[in-house]
């Protein structure tokens, strides 16, 4: 997990990433970006995600989790203080 702040100046929002096991990321999300688009994260994609996964992974092939959340710049303006223990 890492946060950034953007390069734009024009946008105050901190950008947090993260990667990892898939089904450890799948588990803090509630959308997916399919083609550019974001869709709520329904049952539906959680069974074709887990389908995709186990075939990946049956192949021998390592698969990683990947998300971006954009923080509000409300709550976390820039020079926010973040605390890694909470």
């Amino acid at each position: 997990l890492s946060i950034h702040e953007l390069e734009d100046p024009r946008d105050q929002r901190h950008l947090l990433v993260m990667k990892g096991a898939p089904e450890r990321i799948l588990e803090r999300c509630s959308t997916i970006m399919i083609k550019g688009q974001e869709l709520a994260l329904d049952e539906q994609w959680r069974e074709a995600f887990q389908t995709a996964y186990m075939d990946l992974g049956g192949l021998g092939e390592r698969v990683l989790g990947f998300c971006h959340l954009y923080l509000h710049q409300n709550e976390f303006p820039r020079g926010y203080h973040f605390d890694s223990e909470e």
